[in-house]
């Protein structure tokens, strides 16, 4: 069987949930969507897939581009995804010192194609979606501003055009990506409030219609679980959050999982910490009075000295092959024992 060659999210959990492999989660030659609220995780998440990129060799000669059309990713770069991935990111457009990012729909289209004619694989990150006007957009402000001042009413509706300008974006681009078969594309967008018929059962929504979704080989939601906490000098302080990401769609295996994991403000992605969550979670591991009994590492003792002790000893392989044992385990309990009928 040939093991087809992947870009790891970061996290062993969210690999398994998207590929049912404990070494990726996106395939090359694909789009991938990633919606979510603001602050859940999606930007750390395809930044921390880009930093994963430098560490594996199939990828070392890639271009690695980042499209920061919000302007917002002041976070420190070396400091959460390496010196490798912060020399090796680039702008679509302009230079390091002076950058020029997507602000139209278009653009965005342009700087893509771009990178396809240099003839380099590449991981292009668009952060996010919301950010890009359309063309239509732009006419229609200006044509709005003048009937302000003249007093009359402008027709026409913004998100039908967005629409349509970025499913016949995401068809050209799509297009591109299926003959090079190399490179990688993640979209990032953010959620909104749903309104009228339906909101009550799906309360969340993105703009920019369906193309994002038909496109997308996978599309993943986050959310903020819950915030982390801890009591320091008498006062409550958070150190970060717990990241809930449901894969709503999924080409690579047809399954929809959800998986969870910590992020911190200090360090960024938490794999050992989700690992040792998600195996408590399962209950491969008992906790009783706060302790975790961990055999397969002969441990007993608080979580976070298992993950110390994990980490000190370069145990993290040991740690994400028992969850990917664990996994298969679980999905193998879920077959539906059927006769094949097309044998």
């Amino acid at each position: 069987e040939v093991v087809p060659v992947g870009l790891s999210s970061g996290i062993t959990t969210f690999n398994l949930a998207c590929s049912g492999s404990i070494d990726y989660a996106f395939l090359p030659g694909h789009i991938y969507h990633l919606v979510g609220d603001s602050a859940s995780g999606k930007t750390m998440s395809a930044l921390t897939a880009i930093a994963e990129a430098t560490l594996h060799p199939h990828f070392k000669n890639y271009r690695f581009l980042h499209d920061d059309a919000e302007h917002g990713s002041l976070m420190d770069m070396r400091k959460f995804f390496g010196s490798q991935a912060a020399d090796q990111m680039e702008p679509p457009y302009g230079t390091r010192e002076e950058p020029t990012y997507s602000s139209t729909v278009k653009e965005f289209h342009h700087y893509v194609s771009k990178a396809f004619e240099k003839g380099e694989p590449f991981i292009y990150l668009l952060d996010s979606t919301d950010a890009l006007s359309t063309e239509s957009e732009v006419e229609k402000s200006e044509e709005q501003g003048i009937a302000a001042v003249e007093g009359k009413k402008i027709t026409g509706s913004y998100n039908t055009d967005r629409a349509k300008e970025w499913s016949q974006t995401l068809r050209l681009i799509h297009s591109l990506l299926r003959r090079e078969r190399k490179s990688i594309i993640f979209l990032l967008t953010q959620t909104r409030e749903s309104i009228g018929f339906g909101s009550h059962f799906d309360p969340k929504t993105y703009s920019g219609g369906k193309a994002f979704k038909f496109w997308a080989t996978l599309q993943v939601w986050f959310a903020v679980k819950r915030q982390l906490k801890k009591t320091v000098m008498g006062k409550e302080r958070e150190l970060g959050i717990i990241s809930l990401v449901k894969v709503r769609k999924n080409r690579i295996n047809g399954k929809v999982r959800t998986v969870e994991f910590p992020i911190y403000h200090s360090s960024g992605m938490d794999d050992v910490g989700a690992c040792v969550s998600w195996l408590l979670e399962e209950e491969h591991w008992s906790e009783v009075k706060g302790k975790i009994k961990a055999e397969e590492f002969d441990f007993e003792g608080s979580d976070e000295k298992l993950i110390q002790k994990i980490e000190e000893g370069g145990l993290e392989g040991k740690l994400k092959s028992l969850v990917g044992q664990v996994w298969s385990e679980i999905e193998s309990a879920c077959v539906v024992k059927r006769k094949r009928k097309y044998e």
